[in-house]
């Protein structure tokens, strides 16, 4: 019971599923028994409900990207052709080419910046 803020703290809480994290997570008995244990799941349930309305950048713990010194970007659309997907390189900020897109490819593109796409 002393190590489940730990254990839940290593956990990406916010990134499961709505339903399960509110109806399994946050009433497991185990959870709320535990006044620190249900704060952390309380902070789940407010940072996955800001991730679903797409309201800004999540920064904490139960969000956390796995690696959080990688970002992927890619460029493309109608009016621009591009070939490869790149990551940005934050120490030098260099935009590095990784891979080619493969083909057919389609005339749209996506750019994940925080939570926002």
């Amino acid at each position: 019971h002393e190590v489940l803020p730990e254990l839940l703290r290593s956990v990406r809480l916010a990134l499961l599923p709505e339903s399960y994290l509110r109806n399994q997570v946050a009433c497991e008995e185990l959870v709320t028994s535990h006044k620190l244990g249900e704060e952390i799941v309380a902070d789940a349930v407010r940072c996955k409900m800001k991730i679903l309305q797409n309201d800004g950048l999540v920064t904490g713990c139960c969000a956390r990207p796995r690696k959080v010194s990688q970002a992927l970007l890619l460029l493309g659309g109608q009016t621009f052709m591009c070939d490869k997907i790149y990551t940005l390189d934050h120490k030098t900020s260099e935009i590095i080419p990784r891979a080619d897109i493969p083909s057919p490819r389609k005339e749209c593109s996506a750019c994940a910046i925080g939570c926002k796409v």
